[in-house]
């Protein structure tokens, strides 16, 4: 009898986390007279039937449909914290129709990359609509981008005849806007920028083609925190922000693309943190999470694209900061017709005092599963002895200080064309 009444009292314990299989309302059973009058086959753990996740809405294309209610977003400056939040929200902080449903959709669409090294074109005021008192806009270590390197990146540009850029080390949205208010630029574009989180002012912005039959969503993760472990202080987890656009069909509602912009943490040395080593991997990690919440969002198809300077050798194993990544994101270069070998894949040069020039690949790109097959091309685009014409000599990369303070950036552009076809 003692026997029979532990037994009852554990089945009464475990009956919560058991359903009825067949009843449309899937009733919790309750009693140990529901157990016993079920048939033992009708009888399944809860977790077996747990909902299928709802279906991603997707359009006439079959691509899904943006949604600005996602739980993705907030309206107001994000208070998440990586490694404490399950979503880490972003703040819808432009929105432009770059066109109408009756302007042309394209079909490939051409992206650049580029960290233009400190794009400071005026100094002594403030940024457009900002209405703190007015500051320079030239931190102290700065100096004025020359005319004659201004008017190189100019005409490097103009001559790529892209569709969208993501610009790094740009000091204002007052500076990336007039840099492309400049006849050489065919296209005319739309800007994008919000102040980040760096003391230098060295930010992320993007332009966007206009005339297009799409909408642009400009998306900003710089309120993004983390807790820092060397003292405990919760800051923001990107050192500048995480832009990500979101490119719509006006007619259709679709999501024909999205865009993040990347600048990783640098390696100088902090207190406790060696090369920041610490911080970028929390900041690549948080990167890492939102690209994985959007897949979720929109489906594993939706196309994205992350792309910038990210700070590290991409092409090796230099940090762990990137494994994350290399699980659902592959670089454009292995995934062109013609793969680009990795000695032609420099993007940036360093020459330490005491030691020979590194050749790196700090600048990539990276897609998710719905771009893997629509990659037409990536290049990198090199300096060329012509600062006018798209077709002098490329010059050798730099091998000194020297030789590379004569060029607009120690960075390379890098250019990929992509399928954005339905």
């Amino acid at each position: 009898m003692r026997i029979f009444s532990v037994l009852t009292a554990l089945i009464l314990a475990l009956a919560p986390f058991y359903t009825v299989a067949g009843n449309k309302n899937r009733q919790i059973v309750k009693s140990f007279a529901d157990l016993r009058d079920t048939p033992l086959a009708q009888v399944k753990c809860a977790a077996d039937l747990k909902p299928r996740p709802p279906a991603i809405k997707t359009g006439p294309n079959g691509l899904p449909l943006f949604n600005e209610n996602s739980k993705l977003f907030s309206a107001q400056p994000s208070a998440s914290v990586y490694g404490q939040d399950a979503l880490l929200l972003g703040q819808i902080v432009k929105r432009v129709k770059l066109g109408t449903a009756e302007s042309p959709r394209p079909t490939h669409w051409k992206t650049v990359f580029y960290n233009v090294k400190n794009l400071v074109m005026r100094v002594g005021r403030s940024e457009r609509g900002d209405t703190r008192p007015p500051k320079p806009v030239v931190p102290l270590h700065q100096e004025l981008k020359s005319p004659e390197q201004i008017d190189w990146q100019r005409n490097l540009l103009s001559q790529a005849a892209f569709n969208q850029a993501v610009l790094v080390e740009v000091a204002s949205g007052d500076d990336l806007k007039e840099f492309f208010t400049d006849a050489r630029f065919k296209m005319q574009y739309e800007d994008f920028l919000v102040e980040g989180n760096d003391i230098n002012r060295i930010d992320l912005g993007m332009v966007a083609q206009k005339g297009v039959r799409f909408e642009a969503v400009y998306v900003s993760y710089k309120n993004v925190k983390w807790k820092d472990p060397v003292d405990g202080v919760i800051d923001p987890v990107f050192p500048r922000d995480l832009p990500v656009m979101f490119l719509v069909d006006i007619a259709t509602g679709e999501i024909v693309l999205i865009t993040v912009g990347k600048h990783g943490k640098s390696q100088l040395d902090r207190g406790g943190d060696k090369k920041s080593r610490i911080w970028r991997e929390s900041e690549f990690g948080a990167s890492d999470q939102i690209v994985r919440q959007l897949l979720a969002e929109y489906g594993e198809e939706v196309r994205i694209i992350e792309g910038g300077d990210y700070n590290v050798e991409t092409r090796g194993t230099e940090s762990d900061c990137m494994t994350g990544m290399k699980k659902i994101m592959r670089s454009v270069f292995d995934l062109t017709p013609d793969p680009t070998p990795a000695g032609q894949r420099i993007t940036e040069t360093y020459h330490p005092k005491n030691g020979p020039t590194l050749l790196s690949q700090l600048d990539d790109a990276f897609v998710t599963k719905g771009l893997f097959s629509r990659i037409l091309g990536a290049r990198v685009i090199r300096y060329r002895s012509s600062r006018q014409s798209p077709t002098g000599t490329v010059l050798p990369y730099a091998q000194s200080f020297d030789q590379r303070s004569q060029q607009p950036s120690d960075h390379l552009p890098i250019e990929v064309e992509i399928d954005i076809a339905p």
